[in-house]
């Protein structure tokens, strides 16, 4: 079972089966708060914001480098380890679907978040990322050289579903359909927190139960900005999943995609996100 999913789901740092037997396994505390975010749907941004509410805006009860991003479902940087020592409330994050994550997280009253992202900047973000981590990781070469050769075979690969984490529309529905009814869920779409940061901010701060001061939410927004967070991240020299921050935190907005990809380039991702979506509801935001 752990090596079919390994083999679905492409994740990084090729793993043991038994750490996916752990990821599906881990003993869950009542009082985990759990970001689902497929990779370059924004999981840092919201990250970062659920971090500085759990912790009144102090930025210096964060974790340090690497773990000041704890994503479960990575398997490096002994990401197990610091996630299963965490004092509670443990805040951590995973780019997988539910269904590699415990029965416990689904089922229980924990703080969940869900947050999507329009597919075509995910492809043009990924396509980025993944490119950058090629030149900058010779070790990883062999294995990323002819997806990233082209942007047409990244976006080929893409579609298939043969990049890191899987197939996204697969995520979006498997995410949806599992965690849309339970209670305690919050799902909310990039494009929405980028546009009328402010706003989500003291909605996510709502949820996840905290009355912070005005003063207080206006900071965790100054600080959770684009353009603050890449600045913050590059002057300590933050290196994330193998990428300087520089190039982790490329562009930020909605709609990148229109500088990188064709009219065609649009037009096939469109028809078949069309197609993949076709029963998930919000995907009219995004033109679908």
């Amino acid at each position: 079972m752990e090596k079919e999913l390994i083999e679905k789901q492409f994740f990084p740092g090729n793993p043991a089966e038994e750490f996916v037997h752990w990821l599906k396994n881990f003993t869950v505390k009542k009082d985990d708060v759990m970001l689902y975010s497929y990779t370059k749907c924004g999981s840092h941004f919201v990250f970062r914001i659920m971090s500085l509410i759990v912790n009144g805006g102090d930025e210096s009860k964060l974790a340090p480098m690497p773990h000041r991003y704890p994503n479960v479902s990575l398997p490096l940087y002994n990401s197990r380890d610091f996630f299963e020592n965490m004092a509670s409330p443990r805040v951590a994050y995973t780019h997988t679907s539910p269904v590699l994550m415990p029965d416990a997280l689904t089922q229980g009253t924990n703080k969940v978040i869900v947050v999507f992202r329009e597919p075509k900047d995910v492809l043009v973000s990924k396509y980025c990322f993944e490119k950058r981590r090629y030149t900058l990781a010779p070790n990883k070469r062999a294995v990323l050289e002819p997806i990233v050769a082209t942007f047409e075979s990244y976006m080929d690969a893409y579609l298939s579903g043969n990049t890191t984490y899987g197939c996204y529309f697969k995520y979006i529905m498997e995410c949806y359909n599992t965690l849309k009814d339970r209670p305690n869920t919050l799902i909310i779409l990039y494009e929405d927190i980028v546009e009328d940061h402010p706003k989500y901010v003291r909605e996510i701060a709502k949820f996840l139960g905290y009355d912070h001061s005005e003063e207080v939410l206006d900071y965790i927004v100054e600080k959770t900005t684009f353009g603050s967070m890449k600045k913050s991240a590059t002057l300590c020299g933050e290196v994330v999943s193998g990428v300087d921050a520089t190039s982790f935190f490329r562009a930020g907005g909605p709609g990148s995609w229109r500088r990188e990809m064709t009219e065609e380039h649009a037009a096939r991702v469109d028809a078949i996100s069309a197609e993949m979506l076709k029963d998930f509801p919000l995907k009219s935001r995004w033109g679908l």
